[in-house]
């Protein structure tokens, strides 16, 4: 650039006018050319003015050139105003700082192309640079044409020298008036290329008047002039215009950050579980060099191998454990190495076991030091030891994967074995000398050991033991998943409906991008452009919430002491990586379908807006044919789920049947608003029409949004509904299956004493009691069988739902096992034992019931029947009463029959209960994710309808309605939206929760009157407000908004 420019501000426009008016004739010849404009032209920019014959394009183009003088208003070239100048001034400016290239060319007959470049520099008195001459001749192809005339030059060649001309100096700015009007195509897109390319490469300002859409898709800027007055413009079609739209695309960014953030957490804190476990089981196995495993491997065998400085000989086996402080837990005992150098236990309190009878249990079990403790093994035999230890150390295993699976104790090898026999589980941990490698060792342990036997290292012992662990951290982290891909599909329909309502805010001007030569597919790209731009920084942002929101989770659950691992933040490149496609690649999905849409438009289509065009008759009768199908597809699924009890044709039937509602909701929700909107409209009045008619203008739009918010309120509506029938239906089923109060029930094959049901009969709130007894039997040609005899008089009493009960003579069996032993009601069986054989009569029972004799039967075919089981039957009248007494046979049982279990139906339907409430507390709290999307898309919508109906607003406020009004027209219109959805949701919901729940249990046991409706209600009132909390900031702005600013927007 020359002197002029270098020294102006960079912030300066390099041409400004303002308040421009043009003039010409007087009188009733007055002809207005130019009124009152307004407009700045940027450095470094191509921008092409356009507009009609006769809109004053050119006279614009004279007067900022400085080539014709203004009637009104000034006109800036950079910081100089050139309305103030006088010819002489005007003159020496346009030599120096302005460039032109005509339609005509212009170029003087008598002078050759390159006399006709340096004209305006040799008449200012300067040449250009030998550098800068050839670099603008090499690029205009002109070198072999400098000595030639004009006539011997073609026209495109003419043009060339009149923009080589332009070039040369390194004007402030170069104007272009019709410079392609008398060229073929190929020459004029020759031209405008040159023009294109000087902007870009060089730096130079180009004003270009064009009547030419083609000539005008090569500019940056397009200033649209119609009347003589700025009628529009359109901005570069990808960057500049998502930056212009910025504030609208708040919410679609909103909505995939929360949908990227709750994947890449669910992700982080998946593979934080993997590596904390991993790095606490590699404490375990820290100085083991050689893990080995299998029928004949002993420590003595793996001692005399060569190199082999220690071995510990691991045994577990997995038990219950009986205390006083904690009652009945279940989890492994292990053995502690005696070898300190393979010991990694920390005792954080108390001694190492020195022998049988004691333990060390975990420091978070909450059993004492000292306290006795009963434990069984899951095989053990009779008499193998004693299963009663005392306490006498606790292990920390804060931060330790072997917290998972319930309760750990620590003794000797010995005490183990004892405990489970030949169920016991054993490895053996080898730790090296140092004369070998950790692959040598392993190869010399391989080859001393039985064939069968597994050698494996430390790291390989390490990496199985944790996948071992992290089995059901997996299921949890597909689970969660799951919901994440709910919040995914909520979150496309919100960015769908955004880029539609987007697109159709900006018809004109996408219709205008048009008219000025863009085609759909550069339009398309345009919009694919945008939406990659929004995809790529919400993921981004998404990828750092989502890890601040995995390690904030890991701070709180460390210093909670939560049992599984999360000591250890990890996050892999693949979820990086997983998090930014979900985004970018969700976000240009949701846009494709309203970005061809709007490539569907013809030019015309700038007048009237997208959204108020209704849907193609074909499309809408192929919507409403699948929709329909898919419906009645589902309803149909759903229905043979229910009468067959069949879970997975019930689940597929809801599915089908939403995505029916879904493709239907285009006609269903925009019905149902206009019906709501009606009384709305005779309850309120103008306000409250206004607000139905605006909700139902674009049934589309609307539609959408209604269903993104229909997709969160019908998942926790089903979850609610489902949960509060089973909570109904469940102590039925439970009844079926389990017939009695109480159960005590032996462990492996210690039969329970005697005395046991004497003790439970004297029990406060005992009503009866029976004893089962057990004998393995053998029905003749059909295989063994478990039988257990019964007194029937005593077993009715103690009996809370009906089962088949012998008589003398008489064999119940379940449906299932009439049809193993290929019976049927009425046979008769022999059934033989070790003391003889009994025929009986086959007598059908119910389902899952067990094998049941005549207690005088079994002593018939048994020597020797021990007591397997009591059935007791409580007289209590409240369920803290039933709880106290099965307290009291649980403590009985546990003193008299160590080892023996209790099961209590009223404990079981507490716990059933507590499991259910906690599903329901955290499923919900997982859907509230998509729930919060659905919202945002609610407020998105408001706020784009604020922008759209801008003049519609001005014009209410003119004509008399107060702030207060336009926003209280926003937010019942926001109700309407979210009301219907949460009622469509709700409905939704508690159709099939009631059939989720009849699927599991049989529709006879669902009690409608189970059915929470209260919280039904609230979910449909919850909806409703947070579409109105979502509403309010869009209400506010609209309101402040004054009519003159609105009706001139």
């Amino acid at each position: 650039m020359n002197a002029h420019t270098t020294t102006e501000p960079a912030a300066v426009p390099a041409i400004t006018a303002r308040g421009v008016t043009k003039v010409y004739g007087t009188g009733e010849t007055t002809v207005h050319a130019l009124g009152g404009v307004d407009v700045d032209f940027g450095r470094e920019r191509f921008t092409a003015i356009m507009g009609p014959s006769g809109s004053g394009k050119s006279t614009l183009m004279h007067c900022l050139a400085g080539l014709d003088t203004v009637s009104g208003g000034q006109v800036f070239l950079g910081d100089t105003e050139v309305t103030k100048l006088g010819d002489t001034e005007l003159t020496e400016l346009r030599r120096e700082r302005i460039g032109f290239v005509f339609q005509a060319f212009n170029l003087l007959p008598v002078l050759t192309a390159r006399e006709n470049m340096l004209l305006p520099m040799k008449l200012a008195g300067s040449e250009p640079s030998p550098e800068w001459m050839d670099e603008v001749i090499g690029k205009l192809g002109l070198s072999q044409r400098l000595g030639h005339l004009p006539h011997e030059l073609s026209g495109g060649q003419q043009q060339r020298v009149a923009v080589a001309r332009a070039l040369l100096p390194q004007p402030d700015v170069i104007f272009a008036d019709e410079p392609t009007g008398n060229l073929d195509s190929r020459s004029g897109t020759e031209v405008l290329g040159l023009l294109r390319t000087s902007v870009r490469e060089t730096g130079q300002t180009v004003v270009m008047v064009t009547h030419d859409p083609v000539a005008a898709s090569y500019a940056d800027r397009v200033v649209l002039i119609a009347d003589g007055r700025i009628a529009g413009e359109i901005d570069h079609p990808t960057v500049d215009s998502a930056r212009a739209h910025a504030g609208r695309y708040v919410a679609s960014i909103l909505a995939v950050v929360i949908a990227v953030g709750y994947i890449v957490a669910t992700l982080t804190l998946s593979s934080t579980v993997d590596a904390s476990v991993s790095k606490s089981l590699a404490t375990q196995y820290e100085t083991t060099d050689v893990v080995a495993s299998g029928p004949g491997v002993t420590e003595a065998l793996l001692s005399a191998v060569p190199g082999v400085s220690a071995v510990a000989d691991d045994v577990s086996t997995y038990v219950r454990v009986d205390s006083q402080a904690k009652g009945a837990s279940y989890g492994d005992a292990l053995s502690i190495a005696d070898n300190p150098e393979l010991r990694w236990e920390k005792v954080s309190e108390g001694s190492i076991p020195a022998g049988l009878g004691q333990v060390l249990v975990s420091a978070d079990s909450g059993i004492p030091i000292g306290a006795r403790i009963t434990v069984t093994a899951r095989d053990s035999t009779v008499g193998a030891a004693a299963p009663t230890a005392e306490v006498v150390g606790l292990v920390d295993l804060s931060g330790s994967a072997q917290r998972l699976g319930g309760i750990k104790i620590f003794t000797t090898a010995e005490q183990v074995s004892a405990w489970a026999g030949d169920s016991a589980e054993r490895e053996f941990r080898v730790a090296g000398d140092g004369s070998r490698s950790q692959q040598q060792l392993v190869d010399s342990i391989a080859s001393a050991l039985p064939a069968d036997s597994t050698v494996l290292t430390g790291e390989e012992a390490t990496d199985n033991a944790a996948a071992e662990y992290m089995g059901g951290t997996k299921i949890l982290s597909t689970v969660l998943l799951a919901f994440g891909a709910i919040a995914v599909v909520v979150a496309a329909l919100v960015i769908a409906n955004t880029f539609a309502v987007l697109l159709a805010a900006r018809t004109q001007e996408l219709a205008l991008l048009r008219c000025v030569g863009a085609t759909a597919k550069q339009v398309r790209r345009s919009i694919r452009s945008e939406a990659a731009a929004v995809g790529v920084i919400a993921s981004v942002i998404g990828v750092g919430l989502g890890v601040g929101l995995a390690w904030a989770i890991g701070r709180v659950a460390t210093a909670a002491d939560v049992p599984v691992p999360l000591s250890s933040l990890s996050v892999t490149p693949v979820t990086v990586l997983v998090g930014l496609a979900v985004g970018i690649v969700m976000t240009m999905l949701a846009a494709s379908a309203p970005g061809r849409a709007a490539t569907r438009l013809s030019p015309l289509a700038a007048l009237q807006p997208m959204e108020s065009k209704p849907e193609s008759v074909q499309v809408s009768v192929v919507r409403r044919v699948l929709g329909v199908v898919t419906l009645l597809a589902g309803i149909a699924m759903t229905v043979l789920g229910v009468t067959n009890q069949q879970v997975p044709a019930a689940t597929a039937g809801g599915l089908f049947s939403f995505l029916g509602i879904a493709a239907l909701s285009g006609r269903i929700v925009p019905a149902l608003i206009n019906a709501a909107g009606g009384v709305l409209a005779r309850l309120i009045g103008p306000v409250g029409s206004l607000a139905a008619g605006n909700a139902g203008r674009n049934p589309r739009r609307t539609s959408a949004t209604a269903t993104a918010l229909l997709i969160g309120v019908a998942l926790t509506s089903t979850l609610v509904v489902g949960i509060a029938t089973v909570k109904e239906a469940a102590p039925a089923a439970m009844d079926s299956q389990f017939p009695v109060d109480v159960m005590v029930s032996s462990s492996g094959s210690a039969p329970l004493p005697a005395g046991l049901g004497t003790d439970i009969a004297a029990v406060n709130g005992v009503g009866a009691v029976s004893g089962l007894d057990k004998a393995e039997l053998t029905i003749d040609g059909r295989g063994s069988l478990a039988g257990f005899g019964v007194d029937a008089a005593r077993v009715k009493d103690v009996l809370r739902t009906e089962i088949s009960v012998p008589a003398a003579g008489q064999l119940v069996l379940s449906p299932a096992d009439l049809t193993e032993y290929k019976l049927s009601a009425g046979d008769t069986a022999t059934v033989r034992g070790d003391r003889g054989v009994v025929n009986v009569s086959v007598v059908e029972g119910v389902k899952g019931q067990p094998a049941l004799l005549d207690r005088g039967d079994l002593g018939a075919a048994v020597t020797a029947p021990t007591t397997d089981s009591y059935w007791v039957r409580l007289g209590t009248d409240t369920d803290e009463q039933a709880l106290a007494a099965t307290d009291r046979i649980t403590e009985l049982a546990r003193q008299e029959a160590p080892g023996s279990d209790v099961q209590g139906m009223t404990e079981m339907r507490s716990a059933l209960d507590s499991i259910l409430d906690t599903m329901l507390m955290v499923v919900a709290g997982l859907l509230s994710v998509a729930v919060l999307i659905a919202l945002i898309g609610v407020g998105n919508t408001m706020a784009l309808s604020v922008l759209e109906r801008r003049r519609e607003s001005g014009l209410l406020r003119a004509l008399g309605l107060t702030k207060k009004g336009i926003r209280a027209m926003l937010i019942w219109e926001a109700l309407l939206v979210a009301g219907v959805a949460s009622v469509i949701g709700v409905l939704f919901g508690m159709v099939f929760g009631v059939a989720g729940t009849a699927s599991v249990f049989g529709i006879e046991d669902v009690a409608l009157s189970a059915v929470p409706w209260v919280q039904l209600v609230a979910i449909v009132l919850i909806g409703g407000i947070c579409g109105v909390i979502a509403s309010l900031l869009p209400a506010r702005r609209a309101g402040l908004v004054s009519p003159v600013t609105a009706l001139a927007s």
